[in-house]
């Protein structure tokens, strides 16, 4: 009899079952173990926080600067979106992702450029492509890898635009 031991793929599992055999193996233990499941796609997975608050009063040529502050501020990246809140106000909501360890700087920079009383925070669940990052003449590629096979590539934008004027090329 041979006698196989492997640690299983990431897969989501559906049923699992054992069972044992009626023959006294001096070996070892005659037991089965089956586990049925559904291969998981092959991410990089990590937590990160999601910062959101709701702004209806700052002037919108203030956005710009919070925003390049933020980033600098270590977010992982922040975004806003226009919304309707209660009594038919027109807002903004601020949206800013970020390491846990971050979260404390922040908020701090959160309340120092912009005029919100309150934020929410959320733990969020990521997953992302493996990254690689290449040299090219218009400068770094992003390659997005899913199981070792290019998935998407984008030259980064400051690179491009470097390119572009470098060797006067439109867009």
């Amino acid at each position: 009899l041979e006698t196989k031991q492997r640690t299983l793929p990431r897969i989501k599992v559906l049923t699992a079952g054992f069972g044992a055999g009626w023959h006294d193996l001096k070996e070892q233990p005659n037991i089965l173990r089956i586990i049925i499941g559904e291969k998981e796609i092959q991410t990089q997975k990590d937590s990160i926080l999601q910062i959101e608050a709701n702004i209806d009063d700052m002037e919108l040529k203030l956005w710009n600067h919070a925003i390049k502050s933020l980033m600098k501020a270590k977010a992982l990246d922040v975004f806003i979106e226009p919304i309707r809140m209660k009594k038919k106000r027109d807002a903004i909501k601020l949206t800013v992702l970020c390491s846990i360890e971050n979260k404390d700087e922040l908020i701090k920079k959160i309340y120092e450029e912009t005029t919100t009383l309150g934020v929410r925070v959320f733990l969020v669940e990521r997953e992302k492509l493996d990254r690689k990052l290449i040299k090219s003449k218009y400068g770094k590629i992003k390659l997005g890898l899913l199981e070792g096979k290019i998935k998407t590539a984008a030259i980064e934008p400051d690179d491009y635009k470097k390119y572009l004027r470098k060797n006067k090329v439109p867009i």
